[in-house]
């Protein structure tokens, strides 16, 4: 079309020209304040991050930690104060509002918490999958019905498209709204609590449904949550702390004696130092040291030393 944009068809790809090393979601020195009256609240500061494509990562953290609103500027749904993000490639500051709309239907799939943020209780199953692919005007009426079908049977609920939300359980409608987020066949799956309402049976399915999409279709999926046990389901765990990744935990099984392996997971968990040297060291290491505003670091045999500074007067701590 001639009055495409050179953005428009950066926006609207689904191959994207990246590097094939190059991370498929990168977030460099990302800010982002809320006003608030005459107040602002700095929900990010200076986040780094960065996700492999067809990676699966869990992210954690406190109550107003800054995970969910990772998730909306990750999303589209609201622009960084200041930094950078890519999804794919796209320069998500960069976009204007058409072509943020563009990215939302496209390129990344939501799964919210509440069912009712998810569905419209008025339509079926199948009615609800159909409709971004409607919006999206991706093909003729069979052409949409024959996607409808697919992923209610990637879902599982092959039988179950013409039955709506308040017939189906809460596990089904998390399937469907799953369904609906992958209709357009985004690079990008972001899930904020999917199973904050489900019981641990039901939350086990889901995050077995969530697997197997990573495995079948390589889907990038970033999910937030407050599941202990969400490290041995996904690739990688990062935890958010005041706007910064904190800490990163990694899933793995557990050795005995000899060859034998145990089928139990442990979480091995790391600091994260982003790109300016900073790191947050935590709460029970700043106690255990009583350190209060400042550190003495030095390198002793390969490690880095962490010290309470002595106050003006003191004698300096034995060695």
């Amino acid at each position: 079309m001639s009055g495409e944009t050179a953005s428009d068809k950066t926006v609207s790809s689904k191959t994207v020209s990246n590097e094939p090393s190059a991370p498929h979601v990168v977030c460099d020195r990302l800010v982002k304040i809320f006003r608030v009256g005459a107040s602002e609240v700095v929900a990010l500061q200076g986040l780094e991050f960065a996700v492999e494509a067809g990676e699966m990562v869990g992210v954690v953290g406190a109550s107003g930690s800054g995970k969910s609103t990772l998730l909306s500027v990750l999303g589209g749904l609201t622009s960084p104060t200041a930094g950078r993000v890519e999804v794919g490639g796209i320069d998500l500051a960069s976009l204007g509002p058409a072509d943020l709309a563009r990215y939302r239907r496209e390129q990344v799939g939501f799964v919210w918490q509440r069912t009712a943020a998810n569905l419209l209780p008025h339509l079926s199953a199948a009615e609800n999958i159909a409709v971004p692919l409607t919006i999206g005007a991706n093909g003729n009426r069979r052409s949409r019905r024959a996607r409808c079908d697919e992923l209610l049977d990637l879902v599982g609920l092959g039988d179950r498209g013409g039955h709506r939300p308040v017939e189906l359980s809460g596990g089904e409608q998390q399937r469907v709204a799953i369904a609906v987020a992958l209709a357009a066949e985004p690079s990008l799956l972001l899930a904020d609590e999917p199973t904050g309402e489900l019981d641990s049976e039901t939350a086990d399915a889901i995050y077995e449904l969530l697997r197997s999409l990573n495995r079948e279709l390589g889907l990038t999926q970033l999910i937030v949550s407050h599941d202990p046990e969400i490290a041995t389901r996904v690739d990688r765990v990062v935890a958010v702390s005041d706007g910064q990744l904190a800490s990163e935990r990694r899933a793995r099984t557990s050795a005995l004696d000899g060859d034998t392996t145990s089928d139990e997971l442990v979480t091995d968990e790391v600091l994260l130092v982003d790109g300016q040297g900073r790191l947050q060291l935590p709460a029970a290491a700043l106690d255990a040291l009583g350190i209060e505003g400042r550190v003495t670091a030095e390198v002793v045999d390969g490690a880095v030393r962490l010290t309470k500074p002595s106050e003006p007067g003191e004698e300096a701590p034995d060695e």
